[in-house]
Parts: structure tokens; sequence; C-alpha cells
């Protein structure tokens, strides 16, 4: 996927404007009266169409759409530093950052709310052939930060990189084609997805660090790549190796 164009919360907002602001209703929202609060609370039911805003630790917000209540989620290059400063009219395909499948608990954990309902989500849906990133079978332990007072050692899943390519056909089964890359192959792969659960913290600091960036930055495709990390991503990975409470970054 091509790097999407981002959205500042002055280029969404303009001047600071409420939902109710955005234009006409539209037979294809639904606005629901009962928002929680984001600092306090998850959801529970999400529905396809869902319009989330995340609350990311530096208190911006990240817009997040339900494609699957089940756990796909579109993350739109949109990061606001209030929820009444969001244009609907930006939710389309061309402000899609990536897609993520996530689970039932980063729904309730994540400080998320609900602040439109799309009634057809399908024009946001990832578009086929779907590629991911593969690692391998192996994991070998890998250095971080060597030297430093953030020197880590990992376990890493990288031992035979491939990309595989899902495609359908409604007429037919998908069929999958598998093709094996190397750590020089990152200019052409730099913005695929590792085929990989991202859940709770982890996912919510990834999208931090793509708002810090203003790109769509995955600390876990770097290390795929064999690409060094910045201290930045300190956070990440300790919240990732479960070697520190997730209180210590404010999750």
């Amino acid at each position: 996927m091509e790097r999407r164009t981002f959205v500042s919360a002055a280029v969404a907002g303009g001047v600071a404007a409420g939902l109710s602001s955005c234009g006409p209703e539209s037979s294809t929202i639904d606005r629901p009266n009962d928002h929680p609060d984001p600092e306090t609370t998850g959801l529970t039911k999400p529905v396809a169409g869902d319009v989330l805003a995340l609350q990311l630790r530096s208190k911006q917000y990240a817009i997040v759409v339900v494609l699957d209540p089940k756990g796909t989620i579109a993350i739109m290059s949109i990061f606001l530093d209030r929820i009444d400063q969001l244009q609907l009219d930006h939710i389309g395909a061309e402000n899609i950052m990536f897609y993520a499948e996530t689970d039932e608990e980063w729904f309730a954990e994540s400080p998320i709310s609900r602040v439109a309902t799309l009634a057809d989500s399908s024009g946001l849906e990832e578009p086929w052939p779907i590629v991911r990133l593969h690692g391998g079978t192996i994991a070998s332990q890998i250095t971080l930060w060597e030297g430093t007072a953030f020197e880590r050692e990992i376990w890493f899943f990288r031992n035979e990189l491939s990309a595989v390519s899902l495609d359908y056909d409604s007429n037919v089964k998908p069929t999958e084609t598998i093709e094996r890359i190397s750590g020089s192959d990152y200019g052409k792969y730099k913005n695929m997805e590792l085929s990989m659960i991202r859940m709770y913290p982890e996912l919510n600091e990834r999208i931090h660090l793509c708002c810090i960036r203003q790109e769509n930055f995955d600390p876990l495709r770097e290390l795929f790549f064999y690409r060094e990390l910045g201290h930045e991503c300190v956070p990440f990975i300790e919240l990732r190796e479960d070697c520190c409470a997730k209180e210590k970054y404010g999750y």
C-alpha cells in the first residue's frame, strides 16, 4: 500500500468545528448519543463501520474504523488534538494509513469512544491482493541499542523472509503466492504489514509512533528488514517484550 496523505488537526478541523458542523446529516452515518468517555472506557460491542477516536498517550486522538468486529480495523492517517475537530468526509480509502488484525482485549482496554457509525464501510476494506510479510519459523536473538543504557536482547523471527500475497476471485478459492525476499527489499515492502495479531498496548504504541513521525511506521517491520531502531522505540519494545508494567507508559 502506498503511503497515505496525513490529515493534521489544523487541516481536519480548519477552525475548531464540531461534528454537527461537518455538513448536512447523511443517511450513511448514524451518530450515537451515548459517547463513552475516551479516557476511562473501551468498547465492548464494536460493529462494522464504527468510527472510533483512540486517545494516544500524547493525549492526541487517532481515528480508527472497525471493518470487522472480530478484529479487523483500518487506522486512518488522521491525528487530532480534540475529537470535535474530526470531519467525517475525511474518512475515506485515500486516508487509510494501515490495516491491522487485533482482538477483543484491544477494544476493551483501549481508551476509545465511538464518534459515528458508517452504514456502509465496504469502500474502506483492504483491496485484493492482500500482502503480508512473514519472518520464518526460527527465532534468533538480536541486540538492540548495543552499548547504550537502553541495550536489550530480544528474540525475533526473521530467518526466512517472505511476502505472501493472497488473491481472491469470487468464482474460485483464494490463491496464495509466496515470494522470498531479503533485508535489502525494504524500499519495496516498507508499507506492507506483518502477518500477526497486533494487541494492546503494543498496537497503541505503534500508532503513537506513527503520530510522532507522521508516517506509517512499525518497529517490527524495521527489525524484519534488519534496520536500526531509534530510542523513541524503547517503550514499544519494552511493552511488546512484557518487561515493564504497561502503566509505566500510561497504559
